[in-house]
């Protein structure tokens, strides 16, 4: 009885000692660039301030798929940002600020009221715009696929 004792409270000790798991680097890498990109937007005034501001996300420790895909989303933003140069080449940056702020506003909430919205200010540059918003919606889809392959969940 007394061995029966001794081997329970043994076990009882055991047990309480697990841990949680831990994660393993590549998530904790990729959940690290989603914490900074799910700000990007809201946090920024100009598409070329969320572009400039993903490009300096550090990429250490991701697996190297997550690391294109998020860089093709980069280049996604970067036709977006092209977009942006010409509405402020059209002569009207007072327009073209006030469009580019309501869209990055909107963008948070809904990004296809946004788009709509912008196409609607800008019809000119509907295709651009469509173009570049399908490939920003592509490559998202894309990076937080592969995010979740390493049980990393885009907030």
């Amino acid at each position: 009885m007394k061995k029966i004792l001794i081997l329970l409270c043994a076990c009882v000790a055991l047990v309480g000692c697990q841990s949680t798991p831990q994660k393993p680097p590549e998530t904790i890498a990729i959940e690290s660039v989603y914490n900074i990109d799910k700000n990007l937007v809201s946090d920024s005034k100009t598409i070329a301030e969320v572009v400039s501001k993903a490009e300096s996300i550090s990429l250490a420790g991701c697996p190297a798929t997550f690391v294109k895909a998020y860089q093709a989303n980069i280049l996604a933003w970067q036709k977006m940002a092209d977009v942006e140069k010409k509405m402020y080449a059209s002569g009207n940056i007072s327009k073209a600020s006030s469009d580019i702020q309501r869209f990055l506003a909107d963008y948070e909430k809904n990004p296809t009221l946004a788009t709509v919205r912008l196409k609607s200010e800008w019809p000119a540059l509907a295709n651009q715009i469509d173009s570049a918003m399908f490939d920003i919606t592509k490559t998202f889809t894309k990076y937080t696929a592969i995010g979740a392959e390493y049980n990393a969940v885009f907030p």
